[in-house]
């Protein structure tokens, strides 16, 4: 059941990105995977169900990134690290985009949708708050949680124009941007760590 509950799964995420929220029936994903509407309920259950496991699906990966460094020892680099996950191929454009991007589409309209989008920002937004805050442990978490919240705008930002035609410099541009930001708040902390 798992293997099947996968497939259709990794199968909804790719429909969705193809043809949006709207456009991805269980008749198409069911189509798509080759089984029959009812198989699509019987594994995953309604169409709510569905749009959730897609989430998870496509979303843990980066959950899971931030996560993980704000679990690691040595802050000089782990920040370095940081800002390379989010500034390197792991963020570039990719097929998650259009998935990530129809289902924010999505929330605009589904207060549920929209509150799991939500708590999934925060989450990562707290994991890289406390990572920074290794850094600098004398910052406080709103300031933190501020930084967070920008890195995240601008590597998001910089990952969805990718897909444009934008000379190299313009990424590696925030990328530098991101490192200052970095290296002042924890400056102003009186720690002295750099990316």
């Amino acid at each position: 059941m798992d293997e099947r509950r996968a497939q259709i799964i990794e199968e909804a995420a790719k429909t969705i990105g193809r043809y949006g929220l709207e456009g991805a029936t269980q008749e198409r994903i069911a189509e798509d995977c080759g089984l029959s509407r009812s198989h699509i309920r019987h594994y995953v259950g309604n169409r709510d169900s569905l749009i959730e496991a897609v989430w998870d699906y496509v979303i843990t990966p980066y959950v899971q990134a931030a996560e993980d460094f704000r679990d690691r020892a040595d802050p000089t680099a782990t920040l370095a690290e940081m800002i390379d996950y989010l500034f390197g191929p792991e963020m570039e454009h990719n097929d998650d985009d259009a998935v990530i991007n129809a289902l924010t589409t999505g929330a605009m309209k589904d207060a549920s949708l929209r509150d799991r989008l939500y708590g999934t920002q925060v989450r990562i937004e707290e994991a890289m708050a406390q990572t920074l805050r290794k850094a600098a442990p004398d910052a406080t978490l709103e300031r933190a949680t501020d930084v967070a919240y920008t890195l995240l705008s601008v590597a998001i930002g910089s990952s969805s124009l990718s897909a444009l035609p934008f000379p190299a410099s313009r990424r590696l541009a925030a990328r530098r941007y991101a490192e200052i930001l970095i290296d002042t708040f924890v400056q102003e902390s009186g720690a002295v760590v750099s990316t």
